[in-house]
């Protein structure tokens, strides 16, 4: 998660989390993992651009005031979370930084996830672009989960936040059913999909103040 993200979105996270969770138009970056309980796998289908769409001001809408500079393209694979009114809202994983907004509907084309994934699935380093960072470990029978996270970077400059970033850690058995599992003392959810890990972080209790573990992980190669 790079500087200027985490900057802007955690900071409006911490206070408007519990608002927005009851708010089904709102679809942006930081808050989609805790707007979708249930995210699933779609690619762009169609032909042209795929341009995302505004939550504010009466969009998603087909007016051009909704659409976003941002777009994807068809065979783009994007996650999906909670959809209205012929809109989905979606996320587009990519390096260095996704992006979250409305798409419409009829440009998503689902595409299977396995919801019975083994236990060696998830084994091993997820990161949402190194921060945070996130590690599942066999434990007997089941899993457990460790990692850390920082606000506003791991090495923020002494020159913009002199105090040194706040810091967050997990470290805890986590209880898997399905393509779920839960880490209950810091009540983190994690839904793998495939090679994408998605968690939310809805109480952000495990860290300092704005440090959240919510986001769309990528494993990390050795």
């Amino acid at each position: 998660m790079n500087l200027a993200r985490s900057a802007s979105f955690l900071l409006f996270l911490a206070s408007s989390a519990a608002a927005a969770a009851d708010d089904e138009d709102w679809c942006r970056n930081g808050l989609f993992p805790i707007q979708s309980p249930s995210p699933g796998l779609a690619v762009i289908a169609g032909r042209g651009r795929a341009y995302f769409l505004g939550d504010m001001d009466g969009c998603p809408s087909p007016e051009a005031r909704c659409r976003q500079r941002t777009y994807v393209v068809p065979g783009d694979r994007v996650v999906t979370g909670q959809a209205r009114a012929g809109y989905v809202c979606v996320y587009y994983p990519s390096r260095g930084g996704g992006t979250a907004g409305w798409m419409d509907a009829a440009r998503l084309t689902a595409r299977e996830v396995d919801q019975n994934p083994p236990l060696s699935a998830w084994v091993g380093q997820w990161s949402e672009n190194g921060n945070p960072r996130i590690r599942f470990v066999r434990r007997a029978a089941g899993l457990l989960v460790d990692g850390e996270s920082y606000w506003p970077s791991p090495n923020p400059s002494p020159r913009d936040y002199p105090g040194g970033p706040n810091e967050g850690a997990v470290s805890e058995a986590v209880q898997v059913r399905g393509n779920s599992a839960h880490a209950s003392e810091c009540n983190i959810t994690f839904r793998l999909l495939g090679d994408l890990l998605i968690a939310a972080d809805p109480d952000m209790s495990c860290g300092g103040m704005n440090v959240s573990f919510s986001g769309v992980y990528r494993r990390e190669r050795r």
